[in-house]
């Protein structure tokens, strides 16, 4: 009797969550997620069939330095984080890979750094050069203020990292001495941002891979509950989604079938050890004057890739 009643309960609860799926739908943003002006999913079909999907989600992920505390590091506008998150449900694996800032690349009819692509010419122009840098095909992007990943790792009482050496701005003579540290949002911002070392950018990239490593594992321990809280403040009620190209059905999908807890994350960084990259000085035109910049060319040659992809699909096979 108890299983009879139990199954009754358990088709009920389907049906009552497919109703409810079939009257939210038409109010979920498909590709814009902007709930201030929410499009209509594709059909319902789409929306329910995402929902139960288990295929690998990739979203590029571009930061912007937002009004933070310490701006000696420069950059304007540029992005200083260029990133691609890929998630397997399959082995319960997210990569994080981290793609120079400073590639030369050809975009349009003009030559110049990635992170310009995003300056110069959106989002989208920058997401098309990052799948031809890669080879991963990508499911959407999302823009984020680095003032937001300050109060993030405020929220939840900073964070742990390592510094084999210590990080120095050299113009405010700023300094983070090696070690294990515990970062507020503040220093750890910084730390994101800084490249003032002998690797330069890959110096910041590893830092990045570090913090948010470790963001993630305070995020995967919290409740349902704190986890809710956490994406309505931080997504819902920033600004974020306003900013992002995602597809809010395949999200929720990964959302609701994934245990957190069995999840790991692998980052990859292309420095100058893995022999993909090689520093260049360009001649580079500024109005009336000309002025060399360093830039990072692939090995292989000026927009020829095959090696990094490759690299990144091996590191991705372990």
């Amino acid at each position: 009797m108890k299983k009879i009643a139990y199954s009754i309960l358990s088709i009920g609860a389907l049906l009552l969550l497919g109703a409810v799926f079939l009257f939210l739908t038409p109010y979920l943003p498909s590709k814009n997620m902007s709930w201030q002006n929410p499009t209509k999913s594709e059909s319902v079909t789409d929306f329910i069939k995402n929902i139960f999907s288990s295929n690998k989600i990739s979203i590029l992920v571009l930061g912007k330095p937002g009004n933070v505390k310490y701006q000696t590091l420069g950059g304007g506008s540029l992005t200083d984080t260029i990133m691609v998150v890929q998630f397997n449900p399959d082995t319960n694996k997210i990569y994080t890979i981290s793609v120079p800032r400073d590639i030369w690349v050809l975009s349009g009819e003009d030559q110049m750094k990635i992170n310009e692509v995003f300056e110069k010419y959106k989002a989208e122009a920058i997401a098309s050069k990052i799948e031809d840098v890669t080879g991963i095909y990508l499911d959407g992007y999302a823009i984020i203020d680095l003032a937001m990943v300050k109060d993030a790792i405020d929220y939840f009482g900073g964070v742990d990292v390592v510094l084999s050496r210590p990080a120095v701005d050299w113009v405010s003579g700023y300094t983070i001495d090696s070690g294990a540290h515990h970062l507020n949002g503040d220093d750890a911002v910084w730390l994101i941002r800084n490249r003032f070392d002998k690797e330069g950018d890959f110096f910041r990239e590893k830092n990045q891979q570090q913090i948010i490593g470790n963001i993630f594992s305070k995020f995967s321990k919290l409740s349902t509950a704190e986890k809710i809280a956490f994406i309505d403040r931080f997504v819902l009620k920033s600004g974020l989604l306003e900013k992002s190209d995602l597809d809010a059905s395949k999200l929720a999908g990964y959302a609701i079938n994934t245990d957190l807890s069995k999840v790991s994350v692998s980052g990859i960084v292309m420095d100058f050890s893995t022999r993909l990259f090689e520093s260049k000085m360009i001649l580079v035109t500024f109005g009336t004057s000309t002025q060399n910049v360093s830039v990072l060319l692939p090995v292989e040659g000026f927009e020829k890739y095959d090696q990094i992809r490759s690299y990144i699909k091996s590191q991705m096979a372990k």
